[in-house]
């Protein structure tokens, strides 16, 4: 059965309102965990181009591998998500980077981030509230909903409804990864000069 990804991404500039608004709304905090996403490209398809993902997840809690397909809304950010956890050996990771190597992928960059995992009831729904401090990027709060199909609609109105609900206006459409490439892009340029 598949199932969506519907989220959005907001630059965070006052913390302490989201986390009044958050604490108002009874929202359970989760925990926080440390992330190193290593993101590859494909080997015969630019992944940019596309708007594709594939990554690999290293956590205190786990290791996984993703794949995100192409954005299917303009209002939020909803596509086809697979994630899988990884082995739970020592090198699984490694290994896993190793085989990815073999089959032509190429990292492209490794994000690191420490997120705040908190979940909060919405309109009938669980919302996953992540509230990331990410290196070179800054503070981001993600809003995100897994959906089957037919819930696509909803949990898209759900997004909305909650991040206007908790203020937040500086809607971000870019991955962190493509931010990243773009600050980087930008650093070498500036060098250049």
């Amino acid at each position: 059965m598949s199932t969506y990804e519907v989220e959005n991404k907001y630059r965070l500039d006052d913390l302490p309102a989201l986390n009044g608004h958050l604490h108002d709304l009874g929202a359970e905090e989760l925990g926080t965990v440390d992330q190193c996403d290593i993101c590859y490209n494909h080997p015969s398809r630019d992944f940019g181009q596309t708007d594709e993902l594939l990554r690999l997840r290293h956590t205190n809690q786990g290791d996984f591998i993703t794949y995100k397909g192409p954005k299917l809304s303009t209002e939020t950010k909803t596509r086809r998500e697979l994630e899988l956890p990884l082995g739970s050996t020592p090198h699984s990771l490694q290994d896993w980077r190793d085989l990815l190597g073999f089959l032509g992928f190429q990292p492209l960059v490794e994000i690191r981030k420490r997120r705040r995992e908190l979940a909060l009831s919405w309109l009938g729904c669980i919302v996953s509230v992540a509230v990331d401090n990410v290196e070179g990027l800054g503070d981001w709060v993600e809003l995100e909903l897994i959906a089957l199909e037919s819930e696509v609609p909803t949990a898209q109105a759900t997004i909305l409804s909650l991040a206007t609900r908790l203020g937040l206006t500086s809607l971000e459409r870019r991955s962190y990864l493509r931010m990243v490439l773009q600050h980087r892009a930008s650093q070498e340029a500036a060098g250049a000069s």
